[in-house]
């Protein structure tokens, strides 16, 4: 057992199993195959007291010689993934600072093509894009972190995990919509939404709970997602700052997440106001949903998590961490 731990000590806790380490220890402490005794007696000479063919070593049952059969499967793991972020320690600040500054490039971009959009599939389609952007926020807060405190980061990753539930059914929402007035209407240009609430009041309201959940506004399940993913980046600028080395390119994150959330409101209010203040246009076509209560009805069940999970979500929340401790190891 002693020869057994310096050998695992000397490989630097690798990710090899145990077995191999107990069968180097039995062969640096086992005599060479041909060498006899000094007092080595007869092949054919058996001694009184001699036991069975079949009987089994005094210490075969010896817990210490049953535990060094092999590591567990999840044991393993476990340490490949711990030694691999030890080995990617000395790159894991320029990979929070590179990732962070993809994030925001990818958000800001996504934002500003879709502020001068008119047809809606594009302007969601850019949206798709900042929404990426806002993600990818929550991994360089993971990165410095992880060093610092383990449950912070593990937080940070339950973020990520949260935001892309919210937005799952935000965007079930809004797209299903999308297609429905198409395939009614014949037409994707936000002008031609005008006076929609008249026509498709139902739709209109859901439509209009998905933009302002996407913008991240209270009570709506977004503003859920946006804070699970922007309180990880103070937490880590935060814990950076205690340990003596700040991470101050994390308040510049959060900083122009917040300025992009802005700069969503105008485009997404833009379209609100056409649906609900905006008079109808003279020239739209004449349409009807093909299945008018199967389609509403559809729209209802998707939009109403975002309506009802600020109320709560703490299982949520339950879920997320837990899946990110198995995934963290």
């Amino acid at each position: 057992v002693e020869a057994e731990n310096r050998l695992i000590a000397q490989a630097g806790h690798s990710t090899e199993t145990r077995f191999v380490a107990v069968t180097q220890a039995e062969e640096t402490t086992q005599p060479p195959a041909d060498a006899k005794p000094a007092d080595a007696k007869p092949a054919d000479a058996k001694p009184a007291d001699a036991k069975p063919a079949d009987a089994k070593p005094a210490d075969a049952s010896k817990p210490e010689m049953a535990e060094g059969a092999a590591v567990p499967a999840g044991e393993l793991a476990t340490l490949a993934r711990r030694v691999t972020l030890e080995r990617l320690a000395p790159v894991r600040g320029f990979s929070a600072k590179l990732i962070a500054l993809i994030a925001v490039i990818t958000c800001t971009f996504g934002n500003l093509a879709a502020y001068g959009q008119t047809n809606i599939k594009r302007l969601f389609a850019y949206s798709t894009i900042a929404h990426a952007g806002y993600m990818m926020m929550a991994v360089p807060a993971f990165l410095v972190m992880a060093d610092l405190n383990a449950e912070s980061a593990t937080a940070a990753v339950a973020g990520l995990s949260i935001y892309l539930f919210v937005y799952m059914f935000m965007n079930l929402t809004v797209f299903a919509i999308i297609a429905f007035w198409r395939n009614a209407y014949r037409t994707e240009q936000i002008d031609d939404y005008a006076g929609l609430i008249r026509r498709s009041p139902v739709l209109t309201v859901c439509f209009t709970i998905a933009l302002f959940s996407l913008i991240g506004l209270p009570p709506l399940a977004g503003f859920i997602g946006k804070f699970a993913v922007f309180a990880p980046l103070a937490d880590g600028y935060r814990l950076s700052a205690a340990s003596g080395s700040p991470a101050n390119f994390l308040l510049v994150v959060l900083l122009i997440g917040g300025l992009n959330t802005a700069i969503s409101l105008f485009y997404y209010l833009r379209v609100v106001k056409v649906m609900t203040i905006d008079p109808e246009p003279k020239e739209r076509r004449t349409g009807e949903l093909t299945h008018p209560w199967l389609q509403p009805a559809y729209v209802c069940l998707v939009a109403a998590p975002l309506l009802f999970l600020i109320v709560g979500w703490s299982w949520l929340h339950e879920w997320s961490l837990e899946a990110a401790r198995r995934i963290l190891g």
